[in-house]
């Protein structure tokens, strides 16, 4: 049948090793709320003496492709599968303090200590429903060979994380971004993968078998499109808590060194106003960002890059935006030698879960921020608003084994 259109009801996306494979090598991503993907190529004009025009226009460098997608956060399970290092999180709290080890390394330990393996690339895959279905419901028809609109399939071979950041504001739920580079782009007409629990396959994989400019022989499987076995379907404003120094809860971590703006700590209303102490900034909005810019590594004798290389060294950024209430004392001289390091903890929890103690709620998923230091602090106030400070921090990504910088990624994902 032929489709008139597509909208987001008729497409699911999965993720799984480069190799293909069966369907339990494969997970979907869930909760998605975008997806976009494009391919450019850059072609060098061939001219000669005697002609005005150009002989051919060839391409020397290998076609860019890229993939960007965006979902809403939960427990960890999408961070996990895109290749990221995420521990197991306990949920809930004990004594007011956030459960997990962090034993684990940053999160980008995995895609730094094996360029090139399954963590760091992988295969994604987009597939289309028939118009009017949704793609989960897969028990209301069957896909046909000889229909290619049945099931059709975007592929993407041998894609790398080049940027990931989450996101979270008054007014909105908590969100992921990522971008992915990908070394190939596959239209695939979707067969009857003919394996219980299985929903569709592909006769090839999208994999760039590098050396010899073509594809890598395979066959993949993906498994049924669904909701997920998430507890909660997203993380509402009024579940997130910043605190910005979570090994440390005296006043004085509360202020920065060059003095302004006064930061929460887990539980402002009760540590800051039941105290009667200085009204510490009411939080509008934050970001982390974390770009894993990549370098493409070539050689002669082969046209598609043999790797794609992580620039270092690696920052990641927290920004955060909030009215201004109190402000603390300090002077800018004080930050050249009493420039604190912080661990920025951002906690998405769940009001409506079994566990409430004190208040809040189960946590879902955390980030860490680890050795965070100040880079900015900007002011803004203007007739008709109120009073705004942005604040920027900083820290840099350790090594594999380095569990004291960059970002700590732990959530509820798998937890029975």
């Amino acid at each position: 049948m032929a489709r008139n259109r597509v909208i987001y009801q008729s497409e699911a996306l999965f993720v799984g090793p480069k190799a293909g494979g069966e369907h339990t090598a494969h997970n979907e991503l869930h909760r998605v709320q975008n997806i976009s993907h494009d391919m450019s190529a850059t072609r060098t004009d061939i001219f000669e003496f005697g002609r005005l025009a150009a002989l051919d226009k060839v391409m020397i460098e290998a076609p860019t492709v890229s993939l960007d997608f965006g979902y809403l956060l939960t427990n960890g399970e999408n961070e996990k599968n895109i290749g990221l290092v995420v521990e197991q999180q306990t949920a809930g709290y004990v004594g007011g303090n956030y459960m997990g080890s962090d034993t684990l390394p940053n999160a980008t330990s995995g895609i730094i200590a094996n360029p090139g393996a399954d963590n760091d690339e992988k295969n994604y895959y987009v597939v289309t429903v028939p118009e009017g279905l949704d793609a989960d419901d897969d028990d209301s028809y069957s896909s046909s060979t000889n229909n290619f609109n049945s099931r059709s399939i975007v592929g993407f071979g041998n894609g790398v994380l080049s940027n990931y950041s989450i996101n979270g504001a008054v007014g909105d739920f908590a969100s992921a971004s990522v971008s992915i580079e990908a070394f190939n782009i596959s239209f695939i007409s979707g067969q009857d993968a003919a394996v219980s629990a299985a929903w569709v396959s592909g006769d090839a994989i999208p994999t760039i078998k590098k050396g010899t400019n073509g594809l890598q022989a395979g066959t993949f499987a993906l498994p049924a499109p669904s909701t997920g076995q998430q507890n909660v379907f997203a993380i509402r404003p009024g579940d997130i808590i910043l605190d910005f120094d979570v090994t440390d809860s005296s006043a004085a971590f509360s202020e920065l060194s060059v003095g302004g703006a006064i930061l929460p700590s887990q539980d402002p209303d009760t540590t800051q106003e039941g105290a009667a102490a200085p009204e510490p900034m009411h939080l509008q909005n934050f970001s982390i960002e974390m770009p894993l810019a990549r370098t493409a590594l070539n050689r002669l004798g082969s046209t598609f890059p043999y790797y794609r290389a992580i620039d270092f060294p690696l920052n990641v950024t927290l920004n955060c935006s909030a009215l201004l209430a109190d402000v603390s004392t300090g002077s800018l001289v004080d930050i050249m030698c009493n420039d604190a390091k912080r661990t920025i903890e951002v906690a998405l929890r769940n009001p409506c879960s079994a566990n409430v103690a004190d208040g809040l709620g189960d946590i879902q998923s955390r980030f860490r921020l680890k050795n965070a230091q100040l880079v900015s602090q900007n002011f803004s106030a203007s007739i008709g608003d109120n009073k705004t400070v942005d604040l920027s921090f900083e820290a840099t990504v350790g090594g594999p084994s380095d569990l004291n910088n960059g970002l700590f990624i732990s959530g509820t994902a798998n937890n029975s």
